[in-house]
Parts: structure tokens; sequence; C-alpha cells
């Protein structure tokens, strides 16, 4: 659930030059004249309007998946930041990936990564927090669920 957003750059006017972040499966992306570009330890480099080289550095926060991108030394938002209490909603799911050992992690990932994309998206507020609430609830659910059937197996 990667989300292409554009990204305005003086000197690539024109070229289409666009991001696609994270999805749970691969990193971020960077397009210019409808190519992917291909890059080295989140590092591109490409050529602008006028043929010099300009280096991209992409840099993460924590779970966002829009991350910001250096540019020459100047950092560009390519999405406004999680404010603090998004991640605090968030952070249900994230308690049984730390005490939940490996059946948490596979409930609670894919929670918190969706619940982010969701806080991403142009969606009113309210329906974010009911989306991701309902997420974090299912979350959980799944994984005593899983607990007790796996208990169960094993006193069988």
């Amino acid at each position: 659930m990667a989300m292409e957003v554009p990204v305005e750059i003086a000197g690539f006017e024109g070229r289409g030059l666009k991001l696609r972040t994270a999805s749970f499966f691969a990193g971020p992306k960077l397009f210019i004249d409808g190519q992917e570009v291909k890059g080295k330890r989140k590092r591109y480099v490409l050529g602008d309007n006028r043929g010099n080289q300009v280096e991209f550095l992409f840099r993460f926060n924590g779970l966002d998946p829009a991350p910001r991108i250096d540019v020459g030394g100047r950092v560009l938002r390519v999405a406004r930041p999680l404010r603090w209490y998004e991640y605090a909603w968030i952070a249900l799911p994230v308690s049984i990936v730390f005490g939940g050992g490996v059946l948490g992690v596979l409930c609670g990932l894919p929670a918190i990564y969706t619940s982010v994309q969701i806080f991403r998206t142009e969606r009113a507020p309210l329906l974010k927090y009911l989306f991701t609430g309902s997420i974090s609830c299912g979350s959980i659910l799944a994984y005593i669920g899983l607990v007790v059937l796996f208990d169960f197996l094993a006193g069988a």
C-alpha cells in the first residue's frame, strides 16, 4: 500500500520526479521521467535539467514509510511527519510485538505498518482513528486467538 508523492525540486521541473513510499516488503523508490532510478544504500545520483549530477539521500524517521530526502545538503520533507499522538495511538500493537514473541511479531507488525499507512491518507481524522483502532484491536484478538490455539494444540 505504497503512496506515490510528487517531489518538487528546482532543476528537475517537468521531469515527473516522484517518490514511492516504502511498502511492507520493499523500501522507497525514486522515479524520474517515468523510470525507476537505481540507487545504492539509499543514495541516488540524478542528472538535473542542466546536466549537473545531484545526489539524493533518503533519511528515515522510525516507522514512517515516507522518508525525508537530502538533496545537496538541503532536507526536503515529502510528507508531514506523524504527530506524537498518532504514534501513541499506533502503540497498542507494539506491546504485542515486544511482549508476544514470534506470534506477537506476526500479529503486531502488519497492524503497525497498516496503521501508519492509514494515517498518511487523506481520510477524515475520525475515520483514521476508527480504522486504526479496529486494526489494533483485531491484531490483539488475532494474537490471543493464536496463543489459545497453540496452547490447545500443545496440550492435546
